[in-house]
């Protein structure tokens, strides 16, 4: 099906090998892959980060470690050039590619992007993360070509999928996957006769989504169990996970569940450890209801007891420093997440706020 074209991959993440099977698997072989080395996927905090180096080798796939994951290098840029690339793929790659290496390939850089809107809405960083916070109910992914700028691409075509109750930030990767498997298969055709057709944004509608830091994943335990467990759902593994504190301890939720509205525990304060269980999973009490926490890692077990209370930081808080978080370019756009915003989705209860203790974000110390 390829026909002597040269196709590159640009990508550094498991989703980036998925799809590079998928296609060897149903369409045909892959010349190059343009990644990032483990100290940089460390250095940037790539969730989901994959060295390739020896899937590609096993594929006869020529792997080249990027000089900087902006590729805006004198060197990253003569290698591209002189690898006369027809066709590129930009899967699992978080960064612009520079206009300069866009050029460089013949029929063009195509890569996708998703929000619960589709696009113009949503672009920006972390869309399905936050697609879970909001409680959204669909997401659209779309394949589009690369532009210099931040997911404004043309549109090639689009993928709807919905999201269920029972969805993480890791059931929405494998069914964006999927969709981006889809996509490619049903437009490769058309892109390898450069016959594909595309359809202009409206930048008039476009927004932005603010990237999410691992700090952002502190729970208030005033807001609603709806509330903490979307924000958990939304952070769990690949991500950092949703973060309370137990005196100078961290501890690392993974999963929660709502557990019952039959008792109250009309005495105990929000974020208070209401029941523990033989097995240490353990029952907290929320702004209007009660979470059983699953799964979690914390330093000193012994901390797990009836009375601790977890300390929570106060999401608005939280939301006023995601806010500050916008490039200056797009400034001046609609954004997606404010704290104003989100106060119109949250549910805070106040019959206890003030005797749950918190912690503002920039004293926390992490090491992630």
């Amino acid at each position: 099906m390829i026909e002597d074209k040269i196709i590159a991959f640009f990508g550094c993440k498991n989703i980036t090998k998925s799809c590079i099977q998928n296609f060897i698997n149903n369409i045909g072989q892959v010349d190059h892959l343009i990644t990032i080395s483990p100290p940089d996927g460390d250095n940037n905090m790539v969730s989901g980060y994959m060295n390739l180096k020896d899937f590609a080798s096993e594929n006869n796939i020529k792997t080249y470690f990027a000089d900087h994951y902006t590729l805006n290098s004198d060197k990253d840029h003569k290698y591209i050039k002189e690898l006369k690339i027809d066709i590129a793929f930009a899967i699992g790659w978080q960064r612009l590619i520079p206009a300069k290496i866009l050029d460089e390939i013949k029929t063009g850089t195509f890569g996708m992007h998703g929000s619960a809107d589709g696009l113009p809405r949503g672009r920006g960083r972390s869309p399905m993360n936050w697609a879970l916070i909001q409680n959204r109910k669909q997401f659209y992914t779309n394949l589009f070509r690369y532009e210099d700028n931040i997911d404004g691409g043309d549109v090639i075509g689009t993928q709807k999928f919905d999201i269920n109750k029972f969805d993480t930030i890791e059931t929405l990767h494998f069914k964006n996957m999927i969709s981006m498997n889809r996509l490619i298969m049903d437009n490769m055709r058309d892109i390898l006769d450069n016959r594909f057709e595309l359809k202009k944004q409206d930048e008039k509608n476009a927004t932005y989504f603010p990237k999410r830091e691992p700090l952002d994943g502190f729970i208030d335990w005033n807001l609603t169990t709806k509330d903490i467990h979307n924000l958990s759902r939304a952070v769990t593994k690949p991500f950092p996970g949703a973060l309370s504190r137990i005196g100078n301890e961290i501890i690392t939720i993974w999963e929660l569940y709502p557990f019952t509205d039959s008792w109250n525990y009309p005495n105990a304060e929000c974020g208070e450890i209401v029941e523990v269980f033989y097995n240490n999973k353990f029952v907290v009490k929320t702004g209007d209801s009660t979470v059983l926490v699953h799964d979690y890692e914390i330093n000193n077990n012994e901390l797990i007891k009836e009375g601790t209370v977890l300390k929570g930081t106060d999401y608005e808080e939280i939301y006023k420093k995601i806010e500050t978080r916008y490039p200056h370019f797009v400034q001046e756009h609609n954004k997606e997440i404010t704290c104003e915003k989100i106060k119109n989705l949250y549910t805070k209860c106040e019959r206890d706020k003030l005797n749950v203790q918190r912690i503002v974000s920039e004293d926390c110390k992490l090491n992630i």
